[in-house]
């Protein structure tokens, strides 16, 4: 769902399991190279993750913690999109 143009969306998913789904202040994530944090207005960019926690912030409500292995991240166009 879709609420401002520039807002990032954020979906996380593995196989068969939709984990999140719906707009975000940011979401941080455990790349290979040190823990980013992606907004808005973040460049593309696609990445891999290694074990560690992603953490949703919503626009509102509590931030949403997800423990992964590993996973892939790719950002494009306000659209993050997590592989685990």
């Amino acid at each position: 769902m879709r609420l401002n143009s520039m807002a990032l969306t954020v979906t996380i998913a593995r196989v068969n399991e939709t984990l999140y789904d719906d707009e975000a202040v940011s979401v941080t994530l455990p790349g290979v190279g040190g823990e980013m944090t992606i907004l808005d207005t973040h460049e593309p960019l696609i990445s891999t993750l290694q074990s560690g926690t992603i953490i949703v912030r919503p626009h509102d409500g509590e931030p949403q913690r997800h423990i992964i292995e590993r996973g892939l991240v790719e950002m494009t166009n306000s659209h993050c999109t997590v592989l685990v």
